[in-house]
């Protein structure tokens, strides 16, 4: 003898508080999304867009020796693309050396962390840190991004408590090694510079069509 098996009633959905059905029995009730919050502006301030620290002649001496001795190899393998990489880098390098950088507007808000007029969201944010640099206190903000995988920003010393503080509801507090090609190549340089002989940096001097 055959036993007839009767499935169980699925939940309804409540749509305008009526279930569709008309059972009352068994209602689904979905639990309501948390509201909505307008987004707040936590903190500002004005600061420069990087760390300077203006080079002397023995820094874009060493700059120019180590980007020659770089590029003249990568030449001789035909490695164009690459050269370039490295001119470009040495460029910059030497921009960034001499030419004081301009300030920015920086906010903390509860969405993200704008920069000027763009704002990064904390989804895309990884992760904080602040690290003095040439003389200045410089916050680091990595991200999930391809490009900028890091945001760089200026703070003051009177202002560090309260960035930290704000930041670390959002975003955890945690150093990362450097991968920028360019500070790795500046890095380089800072500690070449002392090492140069003072006889190099004569020579170079005099051929220099300007002066430092």
């Amino acid at each position: 003898m055959e036993e007839n098996i009767t499935a169980p009633s699925v939940p309804e959905v409540l749509v305008d508080g009526k279930n569709p059905s008309g059972s009352q029995e068994n209602p689904l009730f979905v639990k309501p999304q948390a509201p909505f919050e307008k987004p707040k502006n936590l903190f500002g301030w004005e600061a420069p867009m990087r760390a300077f620290n203006q080079k002397g002649l023995s820094y874009l001496i060493a700059l120019g020796l180590v980007a020659i001795l770089i590029i003249v190899p990568l030449l001789l393998l035909r490695q164009f693309s690459l050269s370039l990489v490295v001119l470009a880098g040495a460029f910059v390098l030497g921009v960034y050396g001499r030419v004081a950088p301009l300030d920015s507007h920086y906010e903390i808000w509860t969405t993200g962390v704008k920069v000027g007029d763009k704002l990064y969201l904390y989804k895309d944010l990884r992760a904080f840190w602040v690290k003095r640099e040439d003389g200045s206190l410089i916050l680091h903000i990595s991200t999930y991004l391809s490009l900028p995988y890091r945001l760089t920003m200026a703070v003051k010393s009177e202002e560090q408590e309260k960035i930290e503080e704000t930041l670390i509801k959002y975003l955890p507090y945690q150093e990362e090694k450097e991968r920028d090609f360019y500070a790795s190549f500046n890095h380089l340089l800072e500690n070449l510079v002392p090492k140069l002989p003072q006889g190099v940096v004569d020579f170079f001097s005099q051929k220099l069509p300007f002066k430092f």
